[in-house]
Formats: structure tokens, C-alpha cells, sequence
């Protein structure tokens, strides 16, 4: 039996309070990889390397303790007394799953890869960093070594028993992040392919040289020779972010204008906080900057700034003006 919460609200689900793992259950595992021997115990060595941390040392310092998950329990239960219940549990008893089932779970049902290593904090960068291969999590499918190596580094940091609400409710939330960060990215190319759509010239993204680094540009025209017009496009979804990466628009165009200094800059901005707008404005003026324009996700705030470098350099098409 199981304590359950109920959250109406949550796309009308359940959410099962459970706890992930035992915090003195597993203790740190370091591990080696080597695609004809698969994947072998790590011993203490004199060697550079083992001056470093594998994911398991990492995650044995970060747990949690057990006085965390005690206190936690006691909150919820006295903060939702009435409305938590005691209900059977579906769970998956890994402590029962050996390494080849595990892995022959990976290569029939890939889909379960990334939910299951969320479950122990494994993501992409600690594969490569301890077994040394790429690793799509979200991949259709897994070749036979590379899931035999996954489930032989996992399994020692499984907990003994984990439930399906539980393994649902990671994938829920690592795919509704993934997606969220995806669509950030899209806004950047949204305004390209509007800029694109618009212009009599095309655009694309570049890079220039400066004292030997490469710095790249988020719309740049033309497409080839001699960049004329420069878009550096930024989200900054809080002041936190504008304060700690607000430079990177002024070295950008200090650095264009060393190598290029006829080409116009412009600077596009996701800022949702309109009366913090004047503060950009001003921290930027003076700077070499043609123009800061604010965007937001509609396709007429965008366009708005398009016209707007387009109009400037007589780019924008006949029948837009």
C-alpha cells in the first residue's frame, strides 16, 4: 500500500507520493567501458583520471538525507491529511531485474530509456563522460551494446522498487521541458524565416572573425562576403538573465565593428517585462547599436521588429511597404 495525493488540477491524474530511492541504499559505483568487454567495476587508481568524479560519486555526495524525506512525508501528510488516501501500488521491482532484462527493455521499448535514468539522475553528459558514447535519450532506438552498457551503469543505482506512476510522471516532466526549451529555440527561427519571407535579400546565420575567435551572428546578410546587416536575437526570461548576459550583445557588436565597422547591428529582444524596457534602452545606448527591439511569441510582435530592419536598409519588399 501506498499514500496517494490528489492533485485535480494535474491533468486530472493522480500523483503517487512514493519515495525514489533509499538515500543509504546504494553507495557510489564507478564504472568502465569498453565496447569488447562491456562494462567493468572502476578500481581506485594513482592514474590523472582518478582524480575525478564519475556520475556515481557525484549523485552519492548529492542525495538526499533521510531526515529531508522524513520531514517532507510528515508535511504532506499533515498539509493534505484529507485529502491523501492508502491505495495499492503498481511498481516495478528492480532489485528482481537483471542487467539483461533491463537491457532488453531498452532495445523492445526505447521509449522507457529516458524516465528510467532520470530516475537515478543519468543524463546524456554522464554516458559519454563515464561509458563514452552518445546517447539519445529520446531515441527510437538503442543498439545492443550501447543498452547492455546503460543497464549494466544503472542497475546498481536502481532502487529496489519504483512505481509507474512515478516512472510516468519523470517522463512527463523531462518531455514538457524538452519541448519548452525547443520552442525557445524556435523563436530565433521563426524571426529568421520572417525576416527571409519579407526581405528583397536573403539571410542567414553567420560567423565572423575577431583576434582569432569565431563569433557568430543570428541573421546575418548578405549570406555570403562582407556581413552588412547583423541580428543578434536573445530571450531573456528574467531580469536575473538580462543582468548576468546582457554583455554578450554589447562585446558582440564591439567586436563587428573592429572588423566591420560600416555593417548595422540590431538586437532583438524577448524581455517580458515592458516597464523594465527603458532600463535595456538606456543601458544600451551608446554602444554601436542600430536599434533594440522588442519581440514577444505572436507573429506581429515579430514582424514588427522585421519591418523594422528591413525598412531601415530598404530591404523590405514592395508590396510590404
Amino acid at each position: 500500500m501506498g499514500a496517494l495525493l490528489r492533485f485535480g488540477n494535474i491533468s486530472g491524474n493522480s500523483l503517487e507520493l512514493f519515495p525514489f530511492y533509499d538515500p543509504q541504499e546504494n553507495s557510489g559505483v564507478g564504472f568502465h567501458y569498453d565496447q569488447n568487454e562491456g562494462v567493468s567495476s572502476m578500481p581506485n587508481s594513482s592514474s590523472p583520471s582518478s582524480h575525478y568524479s564519475n556520475h556515481a560519486d557525484q549523485r552519492e555526495t548529492a542525495l538526499p538525507s533521510p531526515e529531508r524525506f522524513k520531514e517532507l512525508s510528515d508535511a504532506l501528510s499533515a498539509a493534505f491529511e484529507r485529502h491523501s488516501n492508502e491505495v495499492p501500488r503498481h511498481v516495478i521491482s528492480f532489485e528482481q531485474v537483471s542487467v539483461d532484462e533491463l537491457a532488453d527493455g531498452f532495445m523492445k521499448y526505447p521509449i522507457m530509456v529516458k524516465s528510467i535514468l532520470a530516475a537515478v539522475n543519468v543524463a546524456q553528459r554522464a554516458v559519454k563522460r563515464d561509458l563514452g558514447f552518445d546517447l539519445d535519450t529520446y531515441a527510437t532506438k538503442i543498439k545492443p551494446d550501447k543498452a547492455k552498457a546503460l543497464a549494466a551503469y544503472i542497475k546498481p543505482l536502481l532502487p529496489s522498487e519504483l512505481a509507474f506512476d512515478a516512472i510516468l510522471m519523470l517522463d512527463h516532466f523531462f518531455w514538457v521541458d524538452k519541448e519548452m526549451r525547443a520552442g525557445k529555440g524556435r523563436w530565433e527561427s521563426r524571426l529568421l524565416d520572417l525576416l527571409n519571407k519579407h526581405s528583397t535579400r536573403a539571410f542567414k546565420k553567420r560567423k565572423f572573425r575577431h583576434e582569432g575567435g569565431a563569433f557568430e551572428i543570428d541573421a546575418a546578410c548578405p549570406v555570403t562576403g562582407e556581413i552588412r546587416i547583423g541580428v543578434d536575437v536573445k530571450r531573456f526570461e528574467s531580469p536575473r538573465d538580462f543582468h548576468k548576459r546582457g554583455d554578450e550583445i554589447t562585446q558582440k557588436v564591439s567586436h563587428l565593428r573592429d572588423v566591420l565597422p560600416d555593417a548595422r547591428f540590431y538586437a532583438v529582444l524577448y524581455y517580458p517585462f515592458p516597464s523594465r524596457h527603458g532600463e535595456v534602452l538606456q543601458r544600451y545606448d551608446g554602444q554601436g547599436i542600430d536599434a533594440i527591439l522588442f519581440a514577444g511569441e505572436s507573429e506581429e510582435s515579430l514582424l514588427l521588429a522585421v519591418k523594422r530592419i528591413l525598412s531601415d536598409n530598404g530591404l523590405l519588399q514592395p508590396t510590404e511597404e
